[in-house]
């Protein structure tokens, strides 16, 4: 009984606590909205190079093309093997880094999106639909890329269809809704 009260005073305070303290808050005052300009920008800053030597070299011109600062040339290959949407399409089986990303995927007369990433998960990696509305759709939960194809499977891995590549894009047949094609 006397944890009942005591329970019951807390919230009390808590309460009163809350409601006094909302009636301080004043609302912010808006933003400032105005016309939008747009122009070119400055060409980038130019940073001086080392040497193999440790000696600072004169530093490019601006406007021209620089090469990454010296120690971010580790992880630069790991982003020039991403697509983009002006790629040409890629010749030969597709590579996990191909398929990376996000899809409109049609199937069964419908449209809708997937994202596939390389995160783990049963049978290859994961991959998500978003707005589907059938049931095949909807069950996409991995991926993996299995020789000249891309297998969409469930999330218990079992594989639901495969695609080959096709352009910039890849169509195949899934297995319960018949045709389907992954585009950019």
């Amino acid at each position: 009984m006397r944890a009942k009260i005591l329970i019951a005073v807390a919230t009390a305070i808590v309460l009163a606590g809350c409601s006094s303290n909302a009636s301080r808050i004043s609302p912010l005052p808006s933003a400032p909205s105005g016309q939008v300009a747009a122009q070119q920008l400055p060409p980038p800053p130019s940073y001086p190079q080392q040497s193999p030597g440790g000696m600072q070299q004169t530093p490019a011109p601006q406007g021209q093309d620089l090469p990454p600062p010296p120690g971010a040339q580790d992880g630069a290959q790991d982003f020039a093997a991403l697509p983009s949407a002006s790629s040409p399409a890629p010749s030969g089986p597709p590579t996990k880094e191909s398929v990376l990303g996000q899809w409109s995927i049609a199937a069964s007369g419908e449209t809708c999106q997937i994202v596939v990433s390389l995160t783990g998960w049963q049978g290859g990696h994961r991959a998500s639909t978003r707005g589907c509305q059938s049931p095949e759709l909807k069950s996409i939960g991995a991926w993996n890329v299995e020789g000249n194809y891309v297998a969409l499977k469930d999330n218990d891995g079992n594989t639901l269809g495969r695609l080959a590549q096709s352009g910039n894009g890849y169509q195949g047949r899934l297995d319960l809704a018949g045709a389907v094609s992954m585009t950019r």
